[in-house]
């Protein structure tokens, strides 16, 4: 019981430094481009802001701006990892499984902060997940625990959501990021084959259950796009939440 209790303890205090740095990186990006020349500035809001610029040309204000939007986030992220760590400390489940989608987790909810600011996502992120995929692959192999499978689930997983995302911008002609790409594919290597394709099918279900609304009510134009690193920290949570990996 004991155990339980700092498992989740432990799960609802990790997300608060992720979001404190993230925000104080939003913040000195945001200050930095402000501070920028004209003509850099114009570049800037090509670069950084492209997609978010409202319909009729004013700028969408950012989420959390609002001191009670980020109470809110928050404490939605702390609940989130509190679940996700009392579900990953379930019986049976292996110590670098554990790992492996506690480090996605978090790295995710920083680039859903980003994303939502900027549209963009720092290479650092995948980077990050890629990284700490082969350090546990090779603990994996020193540990002998069936490290081909994991390997080649990993292997599939990256390239499996890489492609399905990369068939997806071509479609949407650009309405899903490269970075997007960088990043499934990342969590893709981090998580595997089985866990990636129900993170890609939960965010797609959740991107347009909140993109339909705003169609309907007219906020959003169908050349418009939503910032997707968000819809794939809340798919992977409900992953994590629901076991299905």
């Amino acid at each position: 019981m004991t155990s339980q209790v700092i498992t989740i303890l432990s799960g609802a205090v990790l997300p608060a430094p992720v979001l404190l740095y993230t925000a104080y990186a939003v913040r000195k990006a945001a200050a930095k481009t402000a501070a920028a020349g004209a003509e850099a500035q114009a570049l800037a809001v090509a670069e950084v802001q492209e997609q978010a610029v409202a319909p009729g040309g004013a700028a969408l204000p950012w989420l959390l701006d609002s001191r009670t939007a980020c109470i809110v986030a928050a404490a939605t992220a702390s609940l989130l990892g509190a679940i996700a760590a009392y579900r990953l400390d379930a019986p049976g489940t292996a110590v670098l499984t554990r790992v492996q989608f506690g480090v996605a987790f978090l790295v995710l909810l920083a680039a859903a902060v980003y994303d939502s600011r900027f549209r963009i996502i720092p290479n650092v992120l995948p980077l990050a997940l890629a990284s700490a995929r082969i350090i546990l692959l090779a603990c994996e192999f020193i540990a002998g625990a069936a490290p081909v499978p994991r390997l080649l689930s990993s292997v599939a997983g990256a390239v499996t959501a890489m492609s399905a995302l990369l068939a997806a911008s071509k479609l949407s002609r650009g309405g899903i990021g490269f970075g997007d790409v960088k990043l499934v594919g990342a969590v893709g290597f981090m998580c595997g084959f089985y866990a990636i394709i129900a993170v890609l099918v939960l965010a797609l279900i959740c991107c347009a259950l909140v993109a339909a609304p705003l169609l309907c009510l007219k906020r959003k134009a169908l050349s418009d796009s939503l910032p997707f690193a968000p819809f794939i920290y809340i798919g992977m949570a409900a992953v994590i939440c629901l076991s299905l990996y």
